[in-house]
Order: structure tokens, then sequence, then C-alpha cells
């Protein structure tokens, strides 16, 4: 097993190296159950992903009303990140706003190990080996993903993450379903989240489907071209007359 960051890095390198060069373009669509003791909301979310550009569409269903979903859509354009939502229209965000999707930014979730990790053990869980990374900040504006990550030793996918949530509370993520993606890449098509502390549910991530190289069109990337301004009747398309 490795026994630094250093050549953990390599590994990955090694890896998906070529893998890395080989896909100029991603979508992944995903669904979102968050747990509430009012009801659990589900959301859908599409990732585009195209060389350092970035776009996240979220459809959240706002109610149990059929129909009433809330839509909300963060850009990167390779310079500036962009949010656009109902009413607010579109708006630039300030690095430490764009540093809540900084993990979301790229697919490429290793790439910040040898930036922000350092290898602190080895655990085995369930019949993987794994090595538990923890994260540190360099500097005060950095957001780390996580603050410690276990990862399988075989075969480089993540098993386990802990990180802080909102309200500084610790919460923790397990990973499964692993589904070979292209070449020997392989992620978990599902995420659980839980509080730490009493082990209670928070949310589930299915990856509903992931296509590569599929020519993801670049004005999707370009603030203004790709979007419509969301209004009222867009919010409750399906509910009002003359909705569809």
């Amino acid at each position: 097993m490795a026994q630094d960051i250093s050549q953990l890095a390599q590994k990955f390198q090694d890896r998906y190296g070529k893998l890395e060069r080989q896909i100029k373009d991603m979508t992944m669509v995903q669904e979102i159950t968050l747990v509430s003791k009012d009801g659990n909301i589900i959301s859908d979310a599409t990732y585009c992903y195209k060389g350092d550009k970035f776009r996240l569409d979220t459809k959240v269903n706002a109610s149990q009303e059929k129909g009433m979903k809330m839509e909300t859509t963060i850009l990167f354009d390779g310079t500036d990140m962009w949010m656009i939502a109902p009413f607010m229209g579109k708006k630039k965000l300030s690095e430490k706003d764009q540093a809540k999707y900084q993990k979301d930014r790229s697919w490429k979730w290793w790439a910040d190990l040898v930036k922000n990790g350092k290898i602190t053990g080895t655990e085995k869980i369930g019949d993987r080996n794994c090595y538990i990374i923890e994260y540190v900040s360099g500097q005060k504006e950095d957001q780390v993903p996580f603050d410690r990550i276990w990862i399988d030793a075989d075969n480089l996918v993540q098993v386990k993450a802990e990180m802080t949530v909102e309200k500084k509370k610790k919460a923790f993520a397990l990973y499964s379903d692993f589904r070979k993606v292209i070449g020997n890449w392989v992620m978990p098509f599902k995420t659980e989240l839980f509080y730490e502390k009493d082990k209670q549910p928070i949310s589930t991530i299915i990856v509903k489907s992931v296509d590569i190289n599929k020519g993801v069109d670049d004005a999707l990337f370009v603030i203004g071209k790709s979007e419509k301004k969301a209004g009222f009747k867009d919010m409750f398309k399906g509910m009002v007359p003359g909705g569809e």
C-alpha cells in the first residue's frame, strides 16, 4: 500500500491519467432525496462537464402538489460562476459562495488529494482495505471537500467520507452500488448521508445515468444564452391553467 499521499496520487495517475485525457465532456443525472420530518423532498440534478467548465441544473419538488418545481442553475464558464434562479434572474457568485460548489465543479474528485490531503492510517470497511485520507485547508479561503475520506486501496473508489455540513454539524457519507462507467473507472451510484451524532439520515443520492463524450453544447456554459428567465408561471407549470 502507498505510504504517503504522493505515492497514492501516482496510483491515481497510473489508473486514470489516460482516462482523464479521453473524457472531453460528461453529463450525469442524479435523483436526490432530502429527508425531512415534514415529508421527503425529491430533486433532480443534471451535471454537465466540458473541460474546466461546469453546469448544474437542479429541479426541486417544492411541494407535495404535482408539478410544483423550483429550478436553479449553477454555471461556471471557465472564469466566473453564476447562479440563475426564479425571480432572482442571474447573479455572479463571490469566491466564498463558489466554494460551496467546489467539490461539484470537477468529476475528478481525487484532484485535491496532493494539495490538501494526507494519509493518516488504514482501516478495513466490510471486505475493503482502505486508506484514510485527512483533508487540511492550506489557506483560509480554501474549502476542502471532506474532513476525511476512506479510499479502497485496490480499485481507488470512495467508500466512506466525513464532512461538516450546515451549522457546523458533523456528518458522514457511505458509498455503494459501484458500477463501471468507462474503461477502468468505477464509481458509486448510491450515496447515503447521515448525521454523525445520532446516525439520522440526511439524504440519499442515486445516479440515474452517466453519458461520456456525447458532445455537450458549448452554449450551455455561456451565461444568457443557455437559459430563459424563469418566472411564476414556470415554477407552477403543470398546476395552473395554461401550464404544460
